[in-house]
């Protein structure tokens, strides 16, 4: 049986996307980061600044974020490390 293709169903190729609305989502995604941010900070402080919570927990909290912080600069570590030598940098999907 003969498959069909998109040009043959009569669907239009896909565009690539317009610069404007490009750029607009770079807008979009740097305010939702900058306030994800403000409010990490702002809990952060507030968590460690709070003197109803027991010291023992507040250790406990820094250095389960300590570590994921580690992890996360291990792994792009390793990712910039892995793209310089990758051989299929310029093969498209």
């Amino acid at each position: 049986m003969q498959q069909l293709h998109d040009r043959d169903r009569g669907i239009p190729p896909a565009r690539p996307p317009d610069e404007e609305g490009t750029a607009v989502h770079k807008i979009a995604y740097a305010l939702i980061g900058i306030g994800a941010v403000v409010l990490v900070v702002w809990g952060v402080k507030e968590f460690f600044t709070d003197p109803g919570v027991d010291l023992l927990i507040r250790i406990a909290v820094a250095a389960v974020a300590l570590g994921l912080l580690i992890l996360i600069g291990v792994v792009v570590r390793d990712r910039v490390r892995a793209s310089k030598s990758d051989k299929f940098k310029g093969v498209q999907r």
